[in-house]
């Protein structure tokens, strides 16, 4: 009855917030112990049953030793897993000018200097992506020219012909007109990783560069909302 009661109230909780028209993710972390508990089960159990399959079919030793095997990846997942935490907050702790270094004041040049830190990451990334082609938005490509990051005869690539499309959070079709909760949506985000963009596009953050695919520019409306009808 005590595990019945255990699994019946997460469930429970889930259910009711699925109902929900929108869906916050922090709603959902008082289901996170129950989850957390029922996962390590699985995990004994799972151990379990292969160990005992490869100590039938082999021998215990190689039993005993595919059961540690299937610890050490679990470990080196659970460590993976923090060191992305901590990585994440490392990086909106640092999210202001070149290398956390202290923001200039007052508001306007406090966004100029984090507008200029990730426009070198997405620069950065950009030119990776070659032979690929970036579509880089009208403002982008005027800020990446101020900052010496692009030279102002460097050749604009048509947005209808390229691989990607470049451009501010807040250039383009309201930010409240972007499809929410999927995963693919954005390409890449350039920024703090306070949010997922992907889930919550509409967020009143930094106004941030991102990356799309020239389907899904084309497929929202945003190619046309940045070059006109004529792309």
């Amino acid at each position: 009855r005590l595990g019945l009661l255990f699994l019946l109230m997460p469930a429970a909780y889930f259910l009711y917030f699925s109902k929900q028209n929108a869906m916050l993710v922090r709603n959902m972390l008082v289901i996170g112990p129950p989850l957390a508990i029922l996962a390590a089960r699985g995990i004994v159990e799972l151990r379990g049953s292969f160990v005992g399959w490869i100590t039938r079919v082999s021998s215990p030793a190689v039993g005993r030793a595919s059961g540690r095997l299937i610890i050490s990846g679990v470990i080196c997942g659970l460590l993976g897993n923090i060191a992305w935490l901590a990585y994440a907050a490392d990086n909106v702790t640092k999210r202001v000018g070149r290398g956390g270094a202290p923001a200039p004041t007052p508001y306007g040049e406090l966004m100029k200097g984090k507008q200029e830190a990730y426009l070198h990451s997405a620069k950065e990334y950009v030119d990776g992506l070659s032979p690929e082609t970036v579509a880089i938005s009208p403002q982008v490509r005027a800020a990446m020219i101020e900052l010496d990051l692009l030279t102002s005869d460097a050749p604009a690539i048509d947005p209808a012909n390229a691989d990607y499309i470049l451009f501010f959070h807040r250039e383009g079709i309201n930010r409240r007109q972007w499809p929410t909760y999927m995963p693919r949506l954005f390409v890449k985000q350039f920024g703090p990783l306070e949010r997922n963009m992907n889930y919550y596009p509409s967020h009143q953050g930094d106004d941030r560069p991102l990356l799309i695919t020239r389907e899904m520019g084309q497929e929202l409306g945003q190619i046309e909302a940045l070059w006109g009808e004529s792309k």
